[in-house]
């Protein structure tokens, strides 16, 4: 037993010596990401800003900003009309919101970054807009199932008297033709 541990450990650093270290992949020339731009930069840093600002507002504040900011006409004001549609809690906001940010998204002359924020917002909107429809439609038709249950409990109730009037007239008959 202890001749084959001496072989083993003798030839083992031997024949670790023929193996082959292994060999470091070689990287494939990966395209860099694109740069941005320092002004690019600071621009999606202003609006991503604006953004948590705006998070950040009361539903009155926000009210009052809409009624302050008027209609829209350049990419920046529709971008923060968006943002204040945004954070308001109903249907026909999440609309204009979205609708916002379409128009953001369809500008000219915006970076890419921009463009893909915008993209962004519209599709979290949409997402919003798709889940208030939903919910909406599931409430009415959990609206119709109950109306429905409790027509069937109705009626099963009535057949329960029905039952209890039928077992009370065959006990009564019964009583009488034992007397």
């Amino acid at each position: 037993m202890s001749r084959a541990l001496f072989l083993a450990a003798v030839c083992l650093p031997w024949l670790g010596g023929c193996i082959a270290p292994p060999t470091q992949p070689t990287p494939a020339p990966a395209t860099p990401p694109p740069t941005l731009e320092v002004a690019d930069y600071q621009a999606l840093r202003d609006w991503l800003e604006l953004q948590q600002a705006v998070a950040e507002m009361t539903p009155a504040t926000v009210m009052s900003e809409l009624a302050r900011a008027g209609k829209p006409q350049s990419p920046q004001q529709w971008f923060y009309y968006g943002l204040l549609n945004q954070q308001l809690k109903s249907f026909a906001s999440w609309a204009r919101a979205r609708d916002a940010f379409r128009e953001v998204s369809q500008a000219e002359g915006l970076s890419a970054g921009r463009l893909q924020l915008a993209s962004i917002f519209e599709r979290y909107n949409q997402s919003r807009i798709n889940w208030h429809q939903e919910y909406s439609q599931l409430a009415e038709e959990q609206l119709k199932l109950q109306e429905q249950l409790q027509l069937v409990q109705g009626k099963n109730a009535e057949l329960e008297q029905k039952i209890q009037a039928i077992t009370d007239l065959e006990t009564t008959i019964s009583t009488r033709k034992e007397q």
